[in-house]
């Protein structure tokens, strides 16, 4: 979106419709995370029902279909109808496009998932509630020097994603930092023929690690045309990206190891985990994603916070104020500039033929 069409968009702000008990919801329903989304709304609806029906606000609904131009326009109509606070979208490159126009309407954007968001300086509108990939890079480097002692890594970047940049970057610079040695880069982009022949690629500089920093799809697709015999001694890291059907059974027996950190443990004995997950398999028959469980933890948040309030900037203002709110990825706590500090960092193997599972908490 341009930056002139801004002013057009505040003007929502003031001239929409009122913004009393409303909120918006702004997820990928349709196109390649349109699975993610369902089950962002699905989180919400669970958070919802925990309220007393008169206390509960009107809900609105977008669908940013995965894009960045979506969503910006996705956004600019949930405001018009009168939302007045913005829930989601899932994606880093989503909510920084959200971001714009959460500024200049003075609508906040609470984003559950996007760990690469990073808030602008001034004034915050768009709240992070997760942590960064900076925190997820320091986590990745340290546990394959510290603990796995490799010392030469490369990594696997998707060019069209701000998430996948910034994640590799963060870690090649933390790796470094620790005395490992960068080799190289290979990079790709999503969607298309190159991601087949990734890891070949990688296997061929002859490294112990890779950062694939991307989504679980590309990664699958990535060792099903792997075909170069080094890949059995490498071990693969990844992020939160890297979630969905397949991945297990597409790591396990094929490499040396692979790792990826998680925002929660299914694990868990806490009761509150606990409880999500009896209530989320009850209405999906499923095991909750990393996504459902902070857009529960965020819905639970914003809607007890919104039920006495008009939202808008007495909403922003309270939920800058958040302190140790708790929650099933953990106590919350927002910093003045929208972003969550100390959050746990959970390591999960894949590899592994028995199941993944939780090896550290990081």
């Amino acid at each position: 979106m341009r930056l002139a069409a801004l002013p057009l968009l505040a003007c929502l702000a003031a001239c929409g419709p009122a913004r009393e008990m409303q909120v918006g919801l702004l997820f990928p329903l349709s196109g390649s995370m349109a699975e993610r989304g369902h089950e962002m709304r699905t989180a919400f609806d669970l958070a919802l029902a925990e309220l007393p029906e008169d206390r509960r606000p009107r809900v609105l609904e977008a669908d940013s279909r995965g894009s960045a131009r979506a969503t910006t326009m996705a956004y600019g109509e949930l405001v018009s109808m009168g939302a007045s606070v913005v829930l989601g979208p899932l994606t880093t490159d989503e909510v920084e496009a959200a971001t714009l126009v959460a500024r200049a309407t003075r609508v906040p954007c609470v984003g559950p998932a996007a760990t690469g968001t990073h808030a602008p300086d001034g004034d915050p509108w768009a709240l992070r509630l997760c942590y960064s990939d900076d925190d997820a890079a320091r986590a990745l480097a340290g546990w394959a020097r510290m603990t796995l002692r490799l010392e030469r890594a490369a990594t696997v970047v998707d060019l069209r994603s701000s998430y996948s940049l910034n994640l590799a970057r963060a870690f090649a610079r933390e790796f470094s930092r620790l005395n490992g040695r960068m080799v190289g880069e290979v990079t790709y982009h999503s969607g298309t023929p190159q991601v087949a022949t990734a890891l070949d690629e990688v296997a061929a500089l002859e490294v112990e690690v890779a950062l694939v920093a991307g989504y679980g799809n590309d990664l699958v697709r990535m060792l099903e045309g792997a075909g170069d015999p080094r890949l059995a001694s490498l071990v693969l890291l990844g992020g939160d990206g890297w979630s969905g059907g397949g991945l297990h059974q597409a790591c396990a027996g094929r490499v040396a190891g692979a790792y990826h950190t998680r925002h929660y443990d299914p694990s868990s004995a806490d009761p509150l985990v606990r409880d999500f997950q009896r209530r989320w398999l009850d209405a999906t028959g499923q095991q909750p994603s990393d996504a459902a469980a902070l857009t529960y933890d965020a819905a639970r948040t914003v809607l007890q916070l919104f039920a006495g309030s008009a939202g808008g900037p007495a909403l922003r203002d309270a939920l800058l104020g958040l302190r140790e709110q708790p929650g099933v990825t953990g106590p919350l706590t927002l910093d003045p500039r929208g972003t969550a500090v100390r959050r746990l960092i959970h390591l999960e193997q894949v590899h592994d033929p028995t199941g993944p599972s939780i090896v550290a908490r990081l």
